[in-house]
Parts: C-alpha cells; sequence; structure tokens
C-alpha cells in the first residue's frame, strides 16, 4: 500500500509540473495572439509603406488605408478588404486625382510588393500600377 501512495505521489507531481509548463505555453500563445498582424497578403504586408511614382500607400492590419501624391499634396483615406485575390478600397475620404471609389482591383504579388489588375472596370485607374515596398 505504502508503495502504491509514493507512484501515486509521484505521478501527480508529474502531472502538476506538465500542467504547469502546458499553462504557460497557452499564456504566451494569447499573447501572441494578441499582437497586431503583419501579415503577408498577395504581396501586401500590412502596415508597411509603398510607393509608385510619387503615389504612396499604407494598409495597416485593422483595416484601412492611406494613400497619398508626395508631389502634389492630395490625399485620401479609406477602408480596405482582401478576399480571393481582389482588395477593396471603400469609404473614401479626400481625393487624388480622379480616382473613384469604391474601387474592387486584383491583387497579385510581385517582387518586393504587388500589381494591381482591373478584373471588372471599378479599377481603371490603378489597372497595370506595381507598388514597391519602400519601408516600415
Amino acid at each position: 500500500m505504502q508503495e502504491l501512495l509514493v507512484e501515486m505521489s509521484r505521478t501527480l507531481a508529474a502531472r502538476s509540473e506538465r500542467l504547469v509548463e502546458l499553462q504557460s505555453q497557452i499564456a504566451e500563445l494569447q499573447q501572441e495572439a494578441g499582437r497586431p498582424a503583419r501579415a503577408a497578403i498577395a504581396g501586401l504586408l500590412l502596415d508597411d509603406l509603398y510607393m509608385h511614382g510619387p503615389v504612396t500607400v499604407r494598409f495597416d492590419p485593422e483595416g484601412s488605408f492611406q494613400m497619398a501624391n508626395i508631389e502634389t499634396g492630395e490625399a485620401l483615406a479609406g477602408t480596405y478588404s482582401l478576399a480571393d485575390g481582389f482588395i477593396t478600397l471603400s469609404q473614401v475620404d479626400g481625393e487624388l486625382h480622379e480616382a473613384r471609389f469604391p474601387m474592387r482591383c486584383g491583387i497579385t504579388a510581385e517582387g518586393a510588393g504587388f500589381m494591381l489588375e482591373d478584373k471588372d472596370g471599378s479599377c481603371a485607374d490603378l489597372a497595370g500600377v506595381s507598388f514597391n515596398r519602400v519601408g516600415p
């Protein structure tokens, strides 16, 4: 009987140690999940700055974007969504050249950036434009 109690105590102690390890791993994963995403989606590294000529664009992980022409000072901001190889730019405030919104563009990875394509007529203003990542 004494041996059985000793063995049960050892097993219980080992399982308690394993439980503490698992709780620590869970806490680390929860902390990591709470950090902002910097995901690469279709060549788009969220929260980095991209440029095509004088036009810059930045997409944040929460779903908003900012676009500006550094030569003319024109700027706009809005929301974006990514799905099935498309990026949709909408709810835009501001102006940049004569671009019309909402705009739904095909998006493909290209080098250190991405290229936009017009698939349904709404992205004609940015069709064939390649944006290259210039940094955070």
